[in-house]
């Protein structure tokens, strides 16, 4: 086992054919076979990661008579990200994810496609989870930028692309929306908490065009950070005057936060427009 928990193959075993292609030290983590075609001819997919001397992660394809068909690598990657590997992620065929961690909270992601005997990259993102969920019966990608003050987005493949598509699947939302709630109803944050709950909570509620719902949420948190006296200011140290101006910054916040809301309902809209 390396570092990364993976059972490694050294390079020796590889074919000649892949040893010629990867950096001497490499070690495999994952060795795999698909078809990304119907009828077509099986390939064989490996993954590989090369430490200790060099960073990175990468991936060849071979053909059954050990014929290199692609190759792609990500060379900042440090750990490997548990998605990697060969998925149907919405196209109806196989697909390539490789995935890696390059920072303490942030993730890389390539997806290729391997068609007409070419490998091409359809997806890169990069950000703090990256995962591929199965809503209504079909594969979603699902992203989240970073670990506070944002929600997912959702990606599905259409015209021969990766669009979002978050407001078609608004029930992924309910475990946020109820994270938010909780938010607005304990004392003891900063004001700044429950304004970005009343925006996340608004924001996934309009999804599923739950307009009273999101009004509903926000006005309680208006009425938190107006009058409650167990909010906290921004600052550690603020004074009374600043503490107020903060309450006001707040209010006014949450108040444009309402009235997009309100914009949606009128539009009968699925996204909230600032």
């Amino acid at each position: 086992m390396n570092r990364l928990g993976f059972a490694c193959i050294a390079l020796s075993f590889f074919p000649a054919t892949l040893a010629a292609q990867v950096p001497p030290n490499a070690k495999v983590f994952k060795d795999l076979t698909a078809r990304f075609q119907p009828g077509a001819e099986q390939v064989r997919v490996v993954f590989y990661t090369y430490q200790p001397k060099q960073q990175g992660i990468g991936v060849v394809l071979l053909s059954g008579s050990g014929k290199l068909l692609g190759k792609a690598d990500d060379l900042d990657a440090n750990t490997v990200d548990p998605a990697t590997g060969v998925y149907d992620v919405g196209a109806g065929v196989p697909d390539i994810i490789l995935a890696s961690g390059v920072g303490a909270k942030t993730h890389d992601v390539k997806i290729f496609s391997f068609q007409d005997s070419e490998l091409k990259e359809i997806f890169n993102w990069s950000g703090w989870h990256f995962e591929v969920v199965r809503l209504r019966g079909q594969p979603v990608i699902a992203v989240t930028d970073t670990d506070y003050s944002t929600l997912p987005k959702l990606y599905t493949w259409k015209g021969g692309q990766f669009v979002e598509a978050s407001q078609d699947f608004p029930e992924f939302f309910d475990k946020a929306v109820k994270d938010q709630q909780d938010t607005i109803a304990r004392t003891g944050l900063p004001l700044t908490s429950y304004v970005q709950a009343c925006d996340l909570a608004a924001k996934a509620l309009v999804y599923s065009k739950k307009y009273p719902d999101a009004l509903n949420l926000c006005q309680q948190a208006l009425k938190v950070v107006e009058s409650s006296p167990g909010v906290l200011p921004n600052e550690t140290n603020a004074g009374p005057d600043q503490f107020a101006g903060e309450r006001r910054e707040a209010a006014a916040n949450i108040q444009d936060t309402l009235n997009a809301v309100t914009t949606a309902q009128r539009e009968g809209a699925a996204n909230l427009r600032r």
